[in-house]
């Protein structure tokens, strides 16, 4: 059954707004740190590549290929990473933690938060993304390339 359709896709969504909404208010008025373009993109692409590989590798998991489902997933991928790359990110960083703890701790919530849509089946291939993209916010100096790689990679999941 398509993800857009069970229920507690319905509660996700209300979910990934309420967080977009926090990541926003919080990121307000912060200083934005100086991005180089060209290892943004560099960073971007390894990221891409990576979740096109494994993409390669396994199947997808059978979102609906229509508006809707592209909305969900690319709202979703922006959602989540301005919270966690972002929000998330920039509060942890404050308190003087290491990068690599900072990392860990958003990639491991990151995984916890899909457990309850997909399993726990689900919950090391999810850290391993949330390392992936959380290598990404520390390499690009910027959420916004993880998030671009996320919206790619959900939208290579749809089916």
């Amino acid at each position: 059954m398509a993800l857009a359709a069970r229920p507690i896709a319905n509660v996700s969504v209300w979910i990934l707004v309420a967080t977009a909404i926090v990541a926003w208010l919080g990121m307000r008025g912060r200083a934005v740190e100086p991005v180089h373009v060209l290892p943004a993109i560099a960073v971007c692409v390894i990221g891409v590549a990576a979740f096109a590989a494994a993409r390669i590798i396994g199947d997808g998991v059978g979102v609906r290929y229509d508006a809707f489902g592209i909305g969900v997933v690319v709202f979703a991928a922006l959602a989540e990473e301005a919270f966690f790359r972002g929000y998330l990110h920039e509060r942890l960083v404050a308190f003087d933690l290491r990068p690599v703890l900072v990392g860990a701790v958003t990639a491991t919530l990151f995984a916890l938060i899909h457990v309850p849509t997909y399993g726990l089946w689900v919950l090391p291939l999810d850290l391993a993304a949330g390392a992936l993209l959380a290598w990404q916010r520390e390499a690009a100096r910027t959420w916004l390339v993880p998030a671009v790689t996320h919206a790619a990679a959900n939208l290579m999941q749809l089916g």
